[in-house]
């Protein structure tokens, strides 16, 4: 019994992970970059070094930070997602091995789907770069 409770809530959690990477890469490019540059921009406004430099400057530092937190939100979600996988494949009386391919296998036909989700998003006009690469 315990264990179906654990199953439900890893699924539960597994599928709102899904419904919130899902959401994001329904973003249009601008709407994307948009959400990203708010968290860059309120890193750096509380780092003194970077409020110390001339607008260009700091424009350029924060473009390089833009992409960075770009990537570590890509990569966590990610991480999420792998975690919930093989803690949900974990419940059940399987080999490592097996656990594995399992969660490795999900998470790589979720990732395939997310990117053919996105190839129907619009992309962002400046550079013709999707923002969430």
């Amino acid at each position: 019994m315990e264990k179906n409770i654990l199953r439900v809530i890893l699924l539960i959690l597994l599928i709102g992970t899904f419904y919130l990477i899902f959401n994001f890469s329904g973003q249009t490019g601008e709407e994307s970059s948009g959400i990203s540059r708010k968290i860059t921009n309120l890193l750096a406004n509380n780092i003194k070094y970077i409020q110390e430099k001339p607008e260009n400057v700091k424009e350029k530092i924060v473009e390089r930070i833009e992409k960075v937190v770009r990537k570590i939100a890509h990569f966590s979600i990610y991480t999420v997602v792998g975690i919930l996988l093989m803690s949900l494949v974990s419940t059940y009386p399987l080999k490592d091995f097996t656990r594995s391919i399992i969660s490795l296998g999900a998470g790589i036909i979720y990732a395939t789907s997310d990117e053919i989700h996105q190839s129907f998003i619009p992309r962002k006009k400046s550079n013709g770069n999707r923002c969430d690469d």
